[in-house]
């Protein structure tokens, strides 16, 4: 995923710490966040070049890294509803259990 118009946005919402560590979540750490440059716009089938999209600061991060970055000290639970069916003679129900997990 590349960041780069929403660093400024980013920079305002995540407390200082975390956004001093942007870079350690990056695809490649050894680029600066303010190396700028042209993300590439490739065409999926030939792999040709299409255009560049510049940027003067930014950066590519997987997003699994971002959201573990995003969530470190937040104490993160999942919660969903897992299917629960019972049955009798005649009448068929489905109700629905909470599921969390911790």
């Amino acid at each position: 995923m590349a960041i780069h118009w929403s660093l400024d946005h980013l920079e305002k919402l995540l407390p200082p710490e975390l956004f001093a560590k942007l870079s350690t979540a990056s695809c490649n750490p050894a680029v600066s966040i303010d190396a700028g440059g042209n993300y590439p716009i490739i065409q999926g089938e030939t792999g040709d070049l299409l255009a560049g999209v510049p940027y003067a600061r930014g950066l590519r991060v997987p997003r699994s890294k971002m959201r573990a970055l995003c969530a470190e000290g937040i104490d993160v639970q999942v919660c969903g509803v897992s299917p629960a069916a019972t049955t009798s003679l005649v009448v068929y129900s489905i109700g629905f259990q909470r599921v969390c997990l911790y």
